[in-house]
């Protein structure tokens, strides 16, 4: 009986520590548990916000209306948010930035950005990835100044040609190739294809330019071959802004050179129609026999020597044929043909031989 009882009693104790024991496993189990719980339902939860925003974000419409963000140096899309919010370029500022912890972008340049309004949030974010709007403002060879100044305020906001010229010509900007006394840069902006940042100054874009021509003027040795002709850089540059405007063709531009320095060899007036068209006002018109008797210091059938100024600003292609002129006895030229020829002659009489002919051809 005790052994039944004994065997009852240590059955009796088995049986509450067997109890006991997964009350004691229930208790220390239930932290982890919850835990597991908590992070399931985080998960869940961040799904169902990726799967919002994700659908609220493509219920976006880009608009073709634009807003203009100024990204300060050092600045984050993450800040950017309320002013992209308050442009219209995104609908929520909080539900941007939760979008953005989902979806950590990359770092983003400082600049002015041009973005659509109503973006996705993708595409919000994908206006910034390129960097910075620039402008590109293309300088075709020949044009003036007052013409390069119109094509500045033509493409960039908030410039104006007047503004323009009065830093192109008020001195503060200078180029090694402009004399004492000069403080107008016509002739020395170098035509080419610039990208400017909208924020970009007129000092800026003015600087870029003559920048550039001081690079191609530098490549070339233009100052060396000037001198070694008895020519000034600036003098030299006078020389391929007359053959930009007088030459029609490539092949002409070394015997339009040519017949330039002959007369000027000869103490003979240039008599080039360009001269007095671009005191006028009127670089890229014609030019009547009344008009080439209006009094100008660039009337190069009234003055001897070389105008004051560059009429234009040359191309490389010019500064070379200023520099290398094609060997010739030539004194006069004229075009003779629709394609733009010209013809050249060493005599009077053959300059009106080839007048003649090009009357024939209706080009006079």
């Amino acid at each position: 009986m005790r052994t039944r009882q004994g065997s009852l009693g240590s059955s009796g104790e088995d049986s509450e520590e067997t109890d006991a024991g997964p009350a004691r496993s229930l208790r220390n189990g239930s932290p982890k548990r919850l835990v597991k719980m908590v992070m399931f339902a985080a998960v869940v939860v961040l799904v169902v916000v990726a799967l919002v925003l994700a659908w609220v974000a493509e219920l976006a419409t880009p608009s073709k209306a634009t807003a203009r963000l100024t990204v300060p140096p050092g600045g984050s899309l993450y800040q950017m948010a309320p002013a992209m919010a308050r442009e219209g370029v995104v609908a929520n500022a909080a539900l941007f930035r939760l979008w953005l912890r989902l979806m950590p972008p990359g770092p983003i340049q400082p600049g002015l950005y041009v973005l659509h309004r109503n973006e996705s949030f993708a595409a919000a974010v994908a206006g910034f990835e390129g960097g910075p709007r620039v402008i590109r403002v293309t300088i075709p060879p020949g044009f003036t100044l007052d013409q390069i100044a119109a094509a500045v305020a033509a493409k960039m906001p908030g410039h104006s040609a007047s503004q323009f010229l009065a830093v192109a010509k008020g001195g503060s900007i200078r180029s090694p190739y402009e004399p004492a006394g000069t403080s107008s840069l016509e002739g020395l902006l170098y035509p080419a294809t610039y990208a400017f940042s909208p924020n970009a100054t007129d000092a800026q874009i003015i600087s870029a330019m003559v920048s550039r021509f001081n690079a191609e003027a530098s490549s070339l040795q233009l100052a060396a071959r000037a001198r070694s002709m008895g020519f000034s850089p600036y003098q030299m540059v006078v020389v391929a802004s007359m053959v930009e405007r007088e030459a029609k063709l490539a092949a002409d531009r070394p015997r339009v050179a040519r017949v330039i320095y002959n007369r000027l060899a000869d103490n003979m007036a240039l008599q080039i129609d360009a001269t007095e068209a671009y005191a006028l006002g009127n670089p890229a018109g014609g030019i009547t026999r009344a008009e080439l008797q209006s009094p100008s210091p660039y009337n190069t059938y009234l003055n001897k020597g070389l105008p004051p100024t560059p009429i234009a600003s040359p191309s490389r292609a010019s500064l070379v044929a200023a520099m290398f002129p094609s060997p010739g006895p030539w004194l006069y030229y004229v075009v003779v043909s629709a394609s733009g020829r010209e013809a050249f002659s060493s005599t009077y009489a053959g300059q009106q031989a080839n007048v003649a002919l090009a009357r024939q051809r209706g080009l006079r």
